[in-house]
């Protein structure tokens, strides 16, 4: 195997800053090592540094049998201030065995925008591998759950996410978007929204007409499938609550048995309607019980949290995140996210900036 870059002189100039050593410390102090017992001992193998660049900050590391870039990445934050980086973007090299790692000087996400585009997959966002997530087909996306401080990015989110979704329905995709907007502005542009809270009674209409279609696309799942295929009879529908904490607050205090009512009605559409090719998106700026139950919150498979106020708050929707990530996401920019979906580990990720003049214009078209 050829590698990218030189070793030998460059090698050398790493061992004797001591950066090689760091790196074994580093990995060691991290649980990054194969165990291999000896008739001395147990003997900690450390993924080794086969190759360097200083001037590029970036180094070629083999891979202990049974270790894959995953494990390297989830290490990182743990590594990184004993090699003198902010942080280590981690690429598969080769067949896998190698990975190269580039020590980063800052934060990756911090930087600049991400652009929204205006073409191809969804983009959910990136991450701080230079990975873009996201999806091809609007109907692999589940329940979302979205919760953020006001102006941690948490609307902008929505533009881009929404007009993408828009995108894929002027292109032929059956999609419906419509909600529920306490503010009037996030869905103004979609028809059969309810805007504003000067009616309560349009919001318990819109919500017992949703059940209706839930119940009745119910009835017509197929006797040879578990879920109802999209189509221009029954469109894949995005329901989208903004600001729900507010919502329920103006429903107490108007008609307390209004609002339960409504309560019930959003629970049901979360707990049965995506195999009825119905999508709710919520937004909240703390998912707490109050504000969405336990069993509702978990049917959101998809869960995105901005900027929150306490490390309880960041919890409320990724109890796996560690204390250290949670209290730095409680001083984060806006428009930087961590992101809990289906088959991935928790991801800090720069979602798409849009704003809302260029969201309304394509949504629009």
């Amino acid at each position: 195997m050829r590698l990218p870059f030189g070793r030998g002189a460059d090698l050398d100039r790493i061992e004797t800053m001591g950066m090689v050593d760091a790196w074994h410390r580093a990995c060691e102090g991290a649980g990054l090592y194969r165990s291999v017992a000896t008739v001395t001992g147990e003997t900690r193998v450390i993924p080794k540094v086969l190759a360097a660049e200083p001037s590029r900050s970036r180094l070629i590391v083999r891979l202990e049998p049974g270790m894959t870039a995953g494990d390297l990445r989830a290490a990182s934050p743990r590594i990184a201030p004993f090699v003198g980086a902010w942080g280590l973007r981690v690429e598969p090299y080769g067949h896998g065995e190698n990975v190269i790692v580039h020590l980063l000087a800052g934060d990756p996400l911090g930087t600049r925008a991400l652009p929204c585009p205006d073409r191809g997959p969804i983009l959910v966002g990136r991450d701080e591998h230079g990975e873009h997530l996201g999806v091809v087909d609007p109907a692999e996306l589940t329940h979302i759950c979205v919760q953020g401080q006001t102006r941690s990015g948490k609307s902008v989110f929505l533009y881009s996410l929404l007009s993408a979704l828009d995108r894929q329905r002027r292109h032929g995709y059956p999609l419906r978007i419509d909600g529920v907007d306490p503010s009037g502005l996030l869905l103004r542009p979609f028809i059969g929204s309810v805007l504003g809270l000067g009616d309560p009674d349009a919001v318990e209409d819109y919500l017992t007409s949703a059940v209706r279609e839930l119940d009745s696309r119910i009835s017509r799942i197929p006797l040879t499938s578990d879920v109802l295929p999209v189509s221009d009879d029954d469109p894949l529908r995005f329901i989208v609550i903004e600001e729900l904490p507010g919502l329920w607050r103006h429903l107490d205090a108007v008609d307390p048995k209004q609002a339960k009512r409504c309560r019930a009605l959003l629970a049901r559409l979360l707990s049965e309607s995506h195999k009825a090719g119905m999508r709710v998106v919520i937004l909240c700026q703390r998912a707490e019980a109050t504000t969405i139950g336990a069993s509702e919150r978990a049917q959101c498979a998809m869960r995105v949290s901005f900027r929150s106020d306490t490390r309880e708050g960041v919890k409320l929707l990724h109890a796996d995140v560690d204390g250290d990530t949670a209290d730095r996401h409680t001083r984060e920019a806006a428009g930087i996210a961590l992101l809990s979906v289906p088959g991935r580990a928790l991801t800090r990720v720069r979602t798409p900036f849009l704003p809302y003049a260029d969201y309304v214009r394509r949504v629009s078209q």
